[in-house]
Parts: structure tokens; C-alpha cells; sequence
């Protein structure tokens, strides 16, 4: 089950099917209202981005990632009100059916600070503990926890709980643009591990650009794999 990553999911599809089966040195100085670009993220209507990038095994991908409106809803593992906010991805690499998937987030109708997650197709859910807006003012270059997540098979309150994950928010700046990013580490009993990490172009003032960078790594016990896809 996958506890966050919006896009990674999808490279797995695509990697089992092709198998048979960075900073910039120039940082900007001023501070970013990352807590109001992560509400102004989610709650500034619906966002489209086309994102482009060649990975590890030197193939190249395209990522559609849009995010949509799904306005007030129940989160079904603990029935609390939320506003629900989708993810829709389309992940393509040349001679391969495109992948496809949405992920639904459910956040607190007041301060945006997340709920939990589901994997509509799946029907898999995570929820989210402990969870915060990253601060009200911070550096370029800094981080810290956003949520303790952890994942069930589906969304029904009472199921026994499975993979556990840590999510995160950051700062950063690369090739000359500001991100507020989003990413998740999770890692199984077997040794391996997804990490995704999600970037949307800010403005110090927390105000959402039109940029966006997706980081994808997936682990095993003999194999590594990762893909990095910007926006033009």
C-alpha cells in the first residue's frame, strides 16, 4: 500500500511491466510563508502541471499531474470532516501504456493540516498523525516532520494497520526557482523502500508558481531506480 507518493505508485507499474512482471548554489535569502503556500496550494483551485524527465535507466518519462477539487467529504477510517483534494496522475514512458492514478487527500476544513490519504483505485488508506502546517516563516534550505502516516489496506476504521511512514515538508531552491516540497519515505520488511518527494514553484509570500519538480526512488535488495521530472 502507498502511504503518500502521488506519481510512484505508477513507476512501479511501469518498471514491473518493462521487467515482465539537487540545489542550486545560488540560494535566495529571504525567508518563505511555507505554511501559507502549502494552504494556498490546496485551496487555490484546480492546478495542472506537465512535467518531463529522463531516469536512471535512461529512458524518458512525462508526468500530467493535476490537482482538483472534491470538496467536502467524510474521511471514511475515522469519519472526520474534511475537504477532499485529488491528485490525478498520468505517467508515460515511450513504448509503454501510460499509467494511471488518483489520490485523494483529506484535509481539515479550517487549517488545510492533512487527515489521511486513500488510493482510489486500491481503495488503501493512510492516516496521518501528529500532522502540521510547516512554519509561518522559514528558511530556504530547511525541513522537518509534517506527519507520522500510517497505511491500511483499505478505509474502514478498525483494520489492521500496515506499512508506517514519515512525511515531510521542505524548503529548497534549484535552477533558480523557490519549492515548497512534500515527500514520504516508506520502507518494507524486505529492505526496500519508495521515496517520493513532491515540488511546487512559491514566491516568498507563500503564493503557488506554475513550476513543479517530482523526485521518484524505488529500492530493492539488488536494484535502485529513480527519475527526476520538471516542469519546461
Amino acid at each position: 500500500m502507498k502511504l503518500h507518493p502521488i506519481a510512484a505508485a505508477l513507476a512501479t507499474t511501469i518498471l514491473l511491466a518493462a521487467c515482465g512482471g539537487g540545489g542550486s548554489d545560488n540560494v535566495v535569502a529571504d525567508p518563505v510563508a511555507a505554511a501559507a503556500a502549502w494552504q494556498n496550494l490546496y485551496n487555490g483551485g484546480n492546478r495542472q502541471w506537465t512535467l518531463t524527465g529522463t531516469s536512471s535507466d535512461n529512458q524518458s518519462y512525462t508526468l500530467n499531474l493535476g490537482l482538483v477539487s472534491g470538496g467536502a467529504q467524510t474521511f471514511p477510517l475515522t469519519g472526520a470532516a474534511t475537504t477532499a483534494r485529488y491528485w490525478d496522475s498520468t505517467l508515460t514512458v515511450a513504448g509503454q501504456s501510460p499509467a494511471i492514478g488518483r489520490t485523494a487527500y483529506y484535509l481539515d476544513p479550517a487549517s488545510l493540516v492533512l487527515a489521511g490519504t486513500q488510493n482510489t483505485t486500491t481503495g488503501a488508506c493512510a492516516q496521518a498523525t501528529g500532522s502540521v502546517l510547516p512554519p509561518a516563516s522559514t528558511a530556504v534550505g530547511t525541513n522537518g516532520v509534517q506527519a507520522q502516516l500510517t497505511g491500511y489496506v483499505g478505509c474502514t476504521a478498525g483494520l489492521p494497520s500496515g506499512m508506517t511512514g514519515v512525511m515531510r515538508w521542505a524548503v529548497a531552491y534549484d535552477q533558480g526557482v523557490t519549492y515548497l516540497c512534500s515527500s514520504a519515505l516508506q520502507s518494507d520488511t524486505a529492505g526496500g523502500s519508495v521515496l517520493e518527494e513532491d515540488c511546487f514553484e512559491t514566491t516568498p509570500q507563500g503564493q503557488i508558481g506554475s513550476r513543479a519538480r517530482v523526485y521518484i526512488q524505488i529500492k530493492t535488495t539488488t536494484t535502485q531506480w529513480s527519475v527526476l521530472l520538471r516542469t519546461a
